[in-house]
């Protein structure tokens, strides 16, 4: 029995020791774990100096590249204005008599500029300005030129001011109601059209 009461007498001196072992493990964890870390903070900031006593930090702010401002694309008005003839046309060289002449609106300009789709207009608004345009023949309808000046003539020259003469004569409504014109150069004469002004 002796034998049975020292096993038993020390396995309770065991239990006890593996208690002691392990408060002394967790004792030692909990106090290595909970030290203060003061090594590594500054006793004090330290101060920051810019430049000097009284100068303000300078903050550089990339500035956005310089745009170009859009382009007036309306022509500003001319004197005289013509419209663009797409590249124009080759001189005329030929030199057959004038058979044939042809007289009709070239365009119509309004505020200075030209109305659009009013190439061999029959109207056009009081105030605007009527581009007229004749070119003359030969017997082969060829473009030919003439010896002379085209000289033109207006039915009613009360209600237009400007150009008679010339292959391209320029007049300015004045006033409203229609008008018949022609053009005649080295005695050929064109046939007769009418425009209305309103």
């Amino acid at each position: 029995m002796r034998v049975s009461h020292g096993v038993s007498s020390f396995s309770g001196q065991g239990v006890r020791m593996r208690h002691a072992i392990a408060i002394v493990a967790v004792l030692a964890s909990v106090s290595a774990g909970c030290h203060t870390i003061t090594e590594d903070l500054p006793a004090r900031p330290t101060q920051i100096v810019v430049g000097g006593p009284g100068t303000m930090p300078v903050i550089v702010v990339p500035a956005p590249a310089p745009t170009t401002p859009p382009s007036n694309t309306t022509p500003a008005p001319r004197a005289d204005p013509t419209p663009d003839p797409g590249g124009g046309e080759p001189p005329v060289t030929n030199r057959s008599p004038v058979a044939k002449l042809n007289a009709h609106v070239y365009f119509i300009e309004c505020n200075g500029a030209p109305v659009p789709g009013s190439s061999a207009a029959t109207t056009a608004p009081v105030g605007c300005r009527v581009h007229f345009d004749c070119t003359a023949r030969d017997a082969k309808n060829d473009p030919t030129v003439p010896n002379g000046t085209p000289r033109w003539t207006y039915g009613n020259p009360g209600i237009v001011s400007g150009g008679n003469s010339g292959f391209n004569p320029v007049v300015i409504a004045t006033g409203g109601g229609c008008t018949d014109y022609y053009a005649e150069v080295d005695g050929v004469r064109s046939s007769t059209s009418s425009i209305c002004f309103q």
